[in-house]
């Protein structure tokens, strides 16, 4: 008895060391000692789905694509609207074509400026003899600018012919000219006269009239520097240039 007590008094010794217990199934041998701490069960932990709320910063973004985005859209939206009017080759007629021209007055003109000079000398006589101290002598320079072109209000559908199927507009046009008188700078005209003991200076109806006399001679001269064919040749640049991206080919006449 004294030796069972003794065993197991020993046992449980021997079982309070470490917190650990050596277990006898008797009567078989000793079993490896086991951990008496509880095991803990580790469950897989579920994945929470997290939804956040977009920040400015991500909301100043999306502005910024959605502004590029239809930017992008009304740019190729115009492209393709331009392109078809402008690429796409128009059927005229004539009422368009009379009325565009008629526009076009101001590009079809020309301006010259010319200075004139008139000189002259007069005399009393009597008979075919002059008499002494009533010899004049005058000198003019008339400064003026001439404005040249075609009047194009003149147009009528008679003056027009279209050829649809060979891209091709004739128009007949009067030769350009004078649209208005010579436009005298009167602040620059120089008058130089010297007159007799017995003759006056030149009154304000003989300084008209001399001034009548340079009008005349402003546009021949203006016509001789080639500036009325300058307006033609103006003129048909100006329709060939504004008919041409529309594919159409312009021939022009003067009559």
């Amino acid at each position: 008895m004294n030796n069972k007590e003794e065993i197991i008094r020993q046992v449980r010794e021997t079982g309070s060391e470490n917190g650990k217990a050596t277990v006898y199934h008797l009567p078989y041998g000793e079993i490896e000692p086991q951990s008496v701490s509880k095991s803990v069960s580790t469950k897989p932990k579920k994945k929470m789905w997290l939804f956040r709320v977009p920040g400015a910063r991500m909301w100043k973004n999306m502005r910024r694509f959605l502004v590029v985005a239809v930017a992008g859209v009304l740019l190729v939206a115009g492209g393709i609207v331009v392109g078809n009017k402008w690429i796409s080759t128009p059927d005229m007629n004539r009422q368009t074509v009379i009325e565009e021209v008629r526009e076009l007055s101001y590009l079809t003109t020309a301006e010259a400026v010319v200075t004139t000079t008139l000189t002259g000398e007069d005399a009393y006589k009597f008979y075919d003899m002059e008499l002494p101290g009533t010899k004049r002598v005058v000198h003019m320079d008339v400064p003026a600018k001439l404005l040249v072109g075609i009047n194009l209000k003149q147009l009528t559908a008679n003056d027009i012919s279209i050829d649809q199927i060979n891209k091709q507009i004739t128009i007949i046009l009067p030769h350009a000219g004078f649209l208005q008188e010579p436009n005298i700078d009167m602040d620059k005209v120089k008058l130089f006269s010297e007159s007799g003991m017995f003759r006056r200076d030149l009154s304000p109806s003989e300084q008209q009239e001399l001034l009548v006399q340079a009008r005349g001679k402003l546009e021949q001269e203006a016509a001789e520097s080639g500036v009325i064919q300058t307006a033609e040749d103006r003129a048909v640049r100006v329709l060939q240039q504004i008919y041409k991206p529309v594919g159409y080919h312009v021939n022009v006449a003067f009559q």
